[in-house]
């Protein structure tokens, strides 16, 4: 059975997803907290479960913002995908596929992303604070302005990402490909580094006041100005 949706074509199933997540919207929106148990924390293991169909039609319903949080999404194909101011706080994306997708300003705190493609998304002024990053390729990706505080990013793909002005305190980056990167003026205060590829990266007005670095070579990369962990400043030119 077929029924029409903001326009669209859906199945039934789906169609009664799309009023729950507007029900749970516009509470949201009189509230300021979610207003389902679906989307409560302590229901652990809970997760909203849809088809890689539903989801693509969800996408293209025109509904914005959309709300996908504790939603599974392990694998999708969300390439291209306009998910801009999104809420996906909490979300299994882990392997999914996210190249050139639009996550400006999304929300995307405690969200599973390990071993995603990111390659060429834009992710500027989004909150992955707490995320799992681990493995994932963020090549190219802009994550200027991004709050990364104490997400876990070991082992990913950073190489030539725009990190500018972003909030990475506390960040776990251990094994993490930073080549090239740009991390100017970037909080990356008691961040750990260890064993990172910063080879040519900007670091220019960083902030690395207690983060390890242990094994690190920062020869080849940009340090003017920075805040070492020592709490020294750069002023080699």
């Amino acid at each position: 059975m077929e029924i029409s949706v903001l326009g669209k074509n859906i199945d039934k199933e789906l169609s009664l997803k799309v009023a729950e997540l507007q029900k749970i919207m516009e509470c949201h929106l009189a509230t300021l907290q979610p207003c389902n148990p679906v989307f409560q924390p302590s229901n652990k293991g809970t997760l909203m479960e849809f088809t890689q169909e539903q989801l693509d039609q969800l996408i293209n319903s025109g509904q914005r913002p959309l709300w996908l949080a504790n939603a599974n999404l392990s694998g999708a194909d969300l390439s291209g995908a306009d998910l801009a101011k999104a809420r996906l706080l909490r979300a299994n994306l882990s392997g999914a596929n996210l190249s050139g997708a639009d996550l400006t300003y999304a929300n995307l705190s405690k969200t599973n992303l390990s071993e995603a493609n990111l390659t060429m998304a834009a992710v500027s002024g989004a909150n992955l604070s707490g995320a799992n990053l681990s493995q994932a390729n963020l090549e190219n990706v802009d994550l200027s302005l991004t709050t990364l505080s104490k997400a876990t990013l070991v082992e990913a793909n950073l190489s030539k990402a725009n990190l500018s002005e972003a909030n990475l305190s506390e960040v776990n980056l251990n094994k993490a490909n930073l080549s090239e990167a740009n991390l100017s003026e970037a909080n990356l205060s008691k961040a750990n580094l260890s064993e990172a590829n910063l080879n040519g990266a900007n670091l220019r007005e960083t902030d690395m006041s207690e983060a390890d670095l242990t094994g690190v070579d920062l020869e080849g990369a940009d340090t003017e100005l920075a805040i070492l962990p020592d709490g020294t400043v750069d002023n080699k030119i």
